[in-house]
C-alpha cells in the first residue's frame, strides 16, 4: 500500500462508482470484491490513513463494503492477510493505527527475521519452505528450481 497515493487507496481497495471523483469515468470494482470468497494481501497496512483502517475494519466485521461516492451496501467475503514493517503496538500507542483493527488482524501472528540478520536465519527459512514438492508446481519452474 506504499505505493498507492493515500486518496485512492479507498478506491482500490474499495472500488469507485462512475462521477464519484473528477477521473472516475467508469464503475470500477474493488480489491475486497475480486477477493470475495477467496484471500486478500493487505501489504504495509501500518501505512494506511486512519479513515482506511475504519472501513477495513467494517468489511472485516459486517462482511460489507462500499464502493466510494456509491450508497448501496455490497456483501463480500474475504480472508486478509496483512503485513507491515512497523511496530503496530507502537502506532496504536501513537493513535496511527487502530486498536480494534490490530485485534481483529492479528489472529495469527508470523514475525520474519530479516534476511540481513544473517547466516542464522538461512536453516530456517529452507525447513519453512521445504514443504513445497517440485513435483506439485509446474515442469518449466521445477526446471528453474534445478539450475539454481
Amino acid at each position: 500500500m506504499c505505493c498507492i497515493p493515500a486518496e485512492l487507496i479507498e478506491s482500490e481497495l474499495f472500488g469507485h462508482e462512475k462521477g464519484s471523483f473528477t477521473s472516475a469515468i467508469k464503475q470500477r470494482i474493488g480489491k475486497f470484491e475480486q477477493a470475495d470468497g477467496g484471500t486478500l494481501f493487505l501489504d504495509e497496512i501500518g501505512d494506511m490513513s486512519l479513515s482506511a483502517q475504519a472501513k477495513v475494519l467494517r468489511a472485516l466485521q459486517e462482511n460489507k463494503i462500499t464502493r466510494v461516492g456509491g450508497d448501496k451496501d455490497i456483501a463480500v467475503h474475504v480472508r486478509v492477510i496483512a503485513a507491515t514493517n512497523k511496530d503496530l503496538r507502537k502506532e496504536i500507542e501513537e493513535n496511527l493505527f487502530r486498536e480494534d483493527l490490530y485485534h481483529r488482524l492479528s489472529v495469527i501472528l508470523i514475525k520474519v527475521p530479516g534476511l540481513r540478520s544473517g547466516k542464522t536465519t538461512l536453516p530456517c527459512w529452507s525447513i519453512s519452505f521445504s514443504w513445497i514438492s517440485p513435483r506439485s508446481m509446474d515442469p518449466n519452474k521445477r526446471k528453474l528450481m534445478k539450475r539454481g
